[in-house]
């Protein structure tokens, strides 16, 4: 029978302060600061860009493998499992797929107001929604993690006390978007804006998930007893 995994007490502790909002928007705000200090987000963005890959549906995607020697298939599913169950279940954080025969488990985070700007007569908020896959098999794990577009929200300022504002949702290519299209984006900065935050959320996400896959304490699962 298979033993049950047993987290580390010190990496419960840290999984359960986060565990409202894994990654947030000030989260990647002060993520930015240490990692870029004072550059400007178009700066940043173009100094990017030569590392970021864009699939061939337009999405950005980042990949790891992770080697984790001694850790079998099923503790590397089983303690991603858990990772998915106590952070992806609520709101539109979800778990999409989980697939115990092919050692795979998809999820949705989500990231509320991940950027604003203000930009002329246009305010624009938008909130991440990556994807994140993890597939495991013996003693290796690849961690996936992609933006598909951006969900933005923009509010149109009327310019008239008597004329509420419109609001609009919107979703943006990024393909079409800064830096990746520098000729036809009408709203660089914001677009500049996601890329960043999508690049330290990425980062973040990977990072997290890492950790937990490395540092948690199995036992044997064999079937001796």
């Amino acid at each position: 029978m298979k033993k049950m995994i047993i987290l580390a007490i010190s990496i419960l502790c840290a999984w359960n302060s986060i565990h409202a909002q894994m990654v947030s928007a000030e989260m990647l705000a002060a993520k930015k600061t240490v990692w870029f200090g004072s550059k400007s987000y178009k700066s940043i963005a173009k100094e990017i860009q030569p590392t970021i890959f864009i699939d061939d549906n337009g999405a950005i995607s980042y990949a790891k493998i992770i080697e984790l020697s001694g850790k079998t298939k099923n503790q590397l599913f089983s303690i991603a499992n858990s990772w998915a169950n106590k952070n992806f279940n609520m709101g539109e954080s979800m778990i999409r797929s989980v697939d115990g025969n092919t050692g795979t488990i998809v999820v949705q985070g989500y990231i509320s107001n991940a950027v604003e700007h203000i930009g002329g007569e246009n305010v624009y908020h938008i909130n991440l929604k990556p994807v994140i896959k993890v597939q495991v098999k013996e003693e290796k794990a690849r961690i996936i993690f992609t933006m598909p577009v951006y969900n933005v929200h923009k509010e149109e300022k009327s310019g008239s006390l008597f004329r509420p504002n419109s609001h609009y949702d919107e979703i943006w290519n990024i393909k079409n978007c800064y830096p990746f299209n520098r000729s036809t984006d009408l709203h660089e900065i914001t677009s500049a804006k996601a890329l960043v935050m999508t690049h330290i959320c990425a980062k973040l996400y990977i990072d997290y998930l890492e950790n937990v896959l490395t540092n948690s304490v199995v036992e044997n699962d064999a079937d001796d007893w």
